[in-house]
């Protein structure tokens, strides 16, 4: 898929598997997004006129010109006059694993591996940070608990509250067997919903003992809870997160672009755990 032209690329992500439910429209915004989300499109890439783009999908014109224009507003597409349309340079869509970028220390940095574990998923009707940051919602918040595991080790909990009016069906039986392990894609596939841009803020905080349980390190031990703000275009708010990371050796980028840092400089928004 690497030799792919940006024409193919977009074509195989709007006839992938799973998007039958969805309108041509929303489907190729979300093909983009989901491209870009997964590095197969790059800033600076530049996507097909938009009547070549039409035949190759096999969609109306209106349709297409509708969905680049959507994702446009949204800042994720730059419209530049008289030579075309390009992947934002400054603006890609929050893939869910940015959050958990760990790299090594030493002269030959690399990224770790990550895998992500649902612990469970259920409704809550208790207010907390989640209610202030999201409103407030009579049905309750939908809060998806996961263990990261990164280079083999547990190393962050994380615990997502969703609006329950918008995505109750996250718990109420009728997704059951849906997978939580990436929450953005989810979002962007079941409910049409993008994380466009994110605010975030760390305190310390200290491991209680189920906490502990989980992380396989001591309780009572102080540790960085990072916590995200996801929002809209419009700018209202859509998830609330928090990431529970106890202290280890590897380094966490916190960069916003989600472009890879380049190893060897000091780039804003790096710092060890």
């Amino acid at each position: 898929m690497e030799s792919m032209s940006v024409a193919e690329i977009i074509h195989h992500y709007f006839n992938r598997p799973g998007v039958g439910l969805q309108t041509k429209q929303s489907r190729l915004q979300h093909a983009i997004v989901d491209a870009m989300a997964e590095y197969r499109l790059q800033a600076g890439d530049q996507i097909p006129p938009e009547i070549d783009l039409s035949k190759i999908l096999g969609v109306s014109l209106g349709t297409t010109q509708r969905s680049l224009g959507a994702l446009a507003r949204q800042g994720l597409l730059d419209r530049r006059q008289g030579k075309g349309t390009f992947v934002a340079e400054n603006r890609i869509p929050e893939d869910e694993l940015w959050h958990f970028r760990f790299f090594t220390d030493g002269l030959d940095p690399k990224y770790l591996t990550v895998f992500t574990k649902t612990l469970h998923a259920h409704l809550v009707t208790a207010s907390g940070p989640w209610s202030t940051s999201l409103g407030l919602d009579r049905k309750g918040y939908v809060m998806i608990a996961r263990v990261i595991t990164v280079d083999g080790r547990r190393m962050c909990l994380s615990r997502i509250y969703l609006p329950a009016t918008r995505f109750g069906s996250l718990v109420d039986g009728s997704m059951e067997g849906v997978d939580l392990s990436n929450m953005k894609l989810l979002l962007r596939r079941n409910f049409g919903v993008t994380n466009t841009f994110i605010e975030q803020t760390i305190h310390f905080t200290t491991i209680d003992t189920d906490d502990a349980e989980e992380l396989n390190c001591d309780a009572g031990a102080t540790a960085i809870v990072l916590t995200v703000y996801g929002h809209e275009s419009d700018g209202s708010a859509i998830s609330y997160h928090e990431i529970l990371m106890p202290p280890n050796e590897s380094i966490l980028d916190l960069s916003y672009s989600g472009a890879p840092v380049k190893f060897g400089s000091f780039t804003k928004g790096i710092g060890k755990v």
